[in-house]
């Protein structure tokens, strides 16, 4: 699978309205967060193995990234078994496995912008969740 067929689509997005916000659940909320902490761990250590596939350096930073993305979805899974939800079943994406450096490079933005991305929105989203249980 060459670079240009590979877009990422398998990644998470957070595109939340002002409606869904309004609307936020806990076990819904938690079980999406699980799910897309999880992918993005995928995408990381698929990336970290194709830096290391190609003998390309992986940051320091980025390793601490993967460890994050472990324990944040350890910690969502043992919140969802806490309040008695069941896990979701989450599928392996497929990933490229012919590409050149340049590639790597590009995708080695391109996941962490997403991830970045993801992250704030994932913040707000707790923040409201947690106002909510708050006010039980």
């Amino acid at each position: 699978m060459e670079l240009t067929e590979y877009n990422l689509d398998s990644l998470p997005e957070m595109e939340h309205t002002a409606n869904h916000l309004s609307s936020l659940k806990l076990n819904d909320s938690l079980s999406q967060l699980y799910t897309d902490l999880f992918s993005f761990k995928l995408h990381v250590d698929w990336m970290i193995d194709a830096r290391v596939n190609m003998s390309l350096p992986v940051s320091p930073k980025t390793l601490e990234v993967a460890k994050g993305l472990h324990n944040l979805s350890s910690f969502c899974s043992t919140a969802l078994q806490q309040i008695a939800c069941t896990l979701p079943q989450i599928s392996t994406p497929s990933f490229p496995t012919q590409l050149k450096a340049w590639d790597v490079a590009l995708l080695s933005y391109e996941i962490p912008e997403r991830l970045r991305f993801y992250c704030q929105w994932s913040t707000r989203v707790l923040l409201l969740l947690r106002s909510k249980v708050q006010r039980l």
